[in-house]
């Protein structure tokens, strides 16, 4: 078959016979017997080309040994493989026969795809079509296998197909330039495109090519260079951030990348388990653009806006210190008017869900909430009584008592047995379990459920006030009460005197800021989540907002130094998270910001137990807890 570069209905069509291909060995499962194919010499034969000598060679062969390890790690789990039917002539002519011989080596599916878009396309024609082009090719496959009836179809998941492009990138670019660079006709803007890739290996071209088309609203632009700086910050415990700076021929643009990597086998543990990167995904693929949809745009800048996203665990989003707003340090303590940016954001947000879920009742005629909807989404799954999850609750038991004690006068006015103090401090830390537990009568929302300090932007103004803030990292959202969420914020982010004198203040302004929202919507909060309600819901919210602010505030409170030495080196984490958690608190002790903010949390703890407000564990019905 007779090929032209940069034909957008020939690929088309290409990538649809290839994909009925596929599916019929996928289908039969004929191809286990014969080789999977080995990129080795590819990889010699890039690795030896003068055009890749001037990178840092360290940082290249770092990176294409990755490739080579990702690659041969596919081969060896990877369950659809198909014979490779890409080829080139003598000519260095892609040929299209699409026929398989018995020498073929096997191949994801989607390798082909790939090599056959890059081998009939040019840099400007993927700039433009290359995400267009990827998703026929599945929809192609995954129509395909449905005639089919083929159980293969179960098995390419949003994951499975973010992870194959991902991966394979790379593998198709260092496969094509090796072919070419043997007949001496490798392309310039190909070598280019991958040598971008071994300088940021976090992020392919194509990516780049998404996000600016999806800020400027047009695939209309040129690319003249992009590079990602890492942020010295590490605010966050499950991911690396960076900045991404897009320079064009027309203008320069800025971006804020995340990357879903564990420095810890416990944040890796949370990371493959508990949906972290799924649900970050859900909040910008789905319940943001569902905001959108019912027209909530005003209430959206409650967050970043998001241009690119992976179920696998990375975002691009909109860089926004370039309008003022910072990262604030973990453990910074919020006075009245930061608890209000914050607080009021979280209106937004919690506003958004309310407003929502009336629509979809409106036009269903039922009362539908988005738990409904997208149960397996918003379903607890970090606070559950598991695994690592298990033995950190277990140990808040000991460390809770251990820190407790520093506070004398604290003991001596609860003024309970050590067999009713163990039992009472059981009941009370882990009432963290009862956060999806709540009476259904009541209105929920979607919470952003990881909401400290390190996960919000914050604005300051003239005196150093804050004027503004931003939510950020929505990696365990969850559908709860909205009291809990503004209880959790604000115990663990303000001082015992700040709650003392404000927090009634902050509840009424909290619920007032709300119905404001509602309000612009056509909605009465009265209505729909009464005052009444909204106070029942603080007050048997409290015990939990306060014992999980405890579980958080050993960490996200210590010394910022501290915290990045213990969290992100693996020796030291075992050592003072996994078995030595009073030294760890003890070495924090030196600070006196830290003693203030947990004689804080303990005077709250003892004010709750002393008052014998707390939740019954037994009712949770975990075996042995």
């Amino acid at each position: 078959m007779q090929c032209e570069k940069d034909n957008f209905q020939q690929l088309r069509a290409i990538l649809q016979n290839l994909s009925q291909l596929q599916t019929t060995f996928i289908n039969k499962n004929q191809v286990k017997d014969s080789a999977v194919l080995s990129i080795e010499e590819h990889v010699k034969t890039v690795s030896s080309m003068e055009h890749f000598k001037a990178l840092d060679q360290s940082q290249f062969d770092k990176t294409i040994k990755k490739v080579q390890a990702d690659f041969d790690n596919v081969m060896l789990t990877e369950e659809l493989l198909v014979p490779s039917v890409w080829t080139l002539s003598n000519n260095s002519d892609v040929k299209v026969s699409l026929q398989v011989s018995s020498r073929e080596n096997r191949v994801p599916p989607v390798l082909d795809a790939l090599l056959y878009i890059f081998s009939l396309s040019t840099e400007s024609f993927r700039q433009k079509y290359f995400k267009e082009l990827i998703k026929t090719y599945y929809e192609f496959l995954m129509q395909q296998l449905a005639s089919l009836h083929s159980n293969a179809s179960d098995k390419i998941t949003d994951l499975y197909m973010d992870l194959q492009v991902r991966i394979l990138l790379p593998v198709a670019k260092i496969i094509l330039v090796s072919e070419y660079h043997n007949s001496k006709q490798v392309s310039s803007e190909l070598l280019n495109n991958l040598a971008n890739y071994f300088q940021y290996p976090l992020i392919h071209q194509e990516e780049v090519y998404e996000v600016v088309c999806k800020k400027l609203d047009s695939t209309d632009f040129h690319l003249v260079s992009y590079k990602l700086v890492s942020l010295s910050e590490k605010n966050g415990h499950l991911g690396e951030y960076y900045y991404l700076k897009v320079v064009l021929q027309e203008e320069t643009l800025d971006f804020f990348c995340k990357f879903l990597l564990a420095s810890t086998e416990y944040l890796r543990e949370i990371i493959e388990t508990r949906n972290i990167g799924k649900k970050e995904n859900f909040f910008y693929g789905t319940l943001y653009p569902l905001f959108q949809k019912y027209g909530l745009e005003k209430l959206l800048d409650f967050a970043p806006k998001c241009y690119l996203r992976g179920i696998s665990g990375y975002m691009v989003l909109d860089n926004l210190t370039e309008l003022g707003y910072s990262t604030p340090e973990v453990n910074t303590v919020l006075n009245l008017d930061g608890l209000k940016a914050v607080l009021d954001k979280l209106a937004k947000f919690h506003a958004c869900s309310f407003i929502t879920e009336e629509r979809l009742s409106e036009e269903s005629g039922r009362q539908v909430s988005l738990y409904d909807i997208y149960e397996r989404d918003l379903a607890e799954k970090l606070w559950t009584y598991e695994g690592t999850m298990a033995d950190l609750m277990d140990r808040n038991i000991s460390n809770f008592t251990y820190v407790l004690n520093k506070f004398p006068d604290l003991v001596e006015e609860l003024n309970m047995s050590p067999e009713v103090f163990q039992e009472a401090i059981k009941d009370f830390l882990y009432s963290i379990l009862f956060i999806s537990k709540m009476p259904g009568s009541r209105r929920k929302v979607v919470n952003h459920g990881d909401l400290y300090v390190g996960n919000t932007l914050i604005k300051y103004g003239p005196d150093n006030l804050v004027i503004d803030g931003k939510l950020i990292d929505f990696q365990v959202v969850r559908y709860l009460s909205p009291a809990y969420e503004m209880m959790f914020f604000i115990h663990l982010t303000s001082t015992k005197e700040t709650r003392t004198k404000h927090l009634k203040y902050l509840l009424d302004w909290y619920y007032d800021t709300l119905r404001k929202y509602l309000e612009e919507f056509g909605l009465d909060l009265h209505k729909i989540y009464s005052k009444q309600d909204f106070e029942k819901d603080v007050y048997e919210m409290k015990p939990i907002a306060v014992a999980m602010a405890f579980a958080y505030g050993h960490t996200t409170l210590m010394d910022t130094d501290i915290r990045k030495e213990v969290i992100f080196d693996q020796e030291k984490f075992d050592y003072y998270m996994e078995n030595q958690r009073d030294e760890l608190t003890d070495l924090c002790w030196k600070s006196e910001k830290y003693k203030e903010m947990m004689r804080g949390l303990m005077t709250d703890s003892v004010d709750l137990l002393k008052n014998g407000f707390r939740w019954d564990r037994s009712l949770l019905g975990i075996k042995g807890l």
